[in-house]
């Protein structure tokens, strides 16, 4: 399985491309962006960086569902699986 960086940077690419097609891409690409400051935050209040990812790439994962075909379900599926390893954190 591929890192979850590796599919954060693809799901962002495929925002970037669309996000003048889908409001959906717009908002994926929104909440990619803001990842870094929402571990920042979630650093100050003590957070695991599995748990404050896990907020905000359930946002993420909410955004993509026009995005197809086997890399994206990959990509997903990555993803979908690092919201469930922050909620046990």
């Amino acid at each position: 399985m591929m890192p979850v960086e590796e599919a954060i940077e693809q799901a962002r690419d495929w925002a970037r491309d669309n996000q003048r097609k889908s409001v959906y891409a717009a908002s994926a690409l929104a909440y990619i962006d803001a990842i870094p400051q929402n571990r920042a935050e979630g650093e100050h209040l003590g957070m695991s960086q599995d748990g404050a990812d896990s907020i905000q790439l359930s946002y993420v994962l909410s955004n993509l569902g026009s995005w197809r075909g086997e890399n994206a379900r990959e990509c997903k599926a990555v993803i979908k699986a690092a919201i469930e390893r922050g909620r046990h954190d």
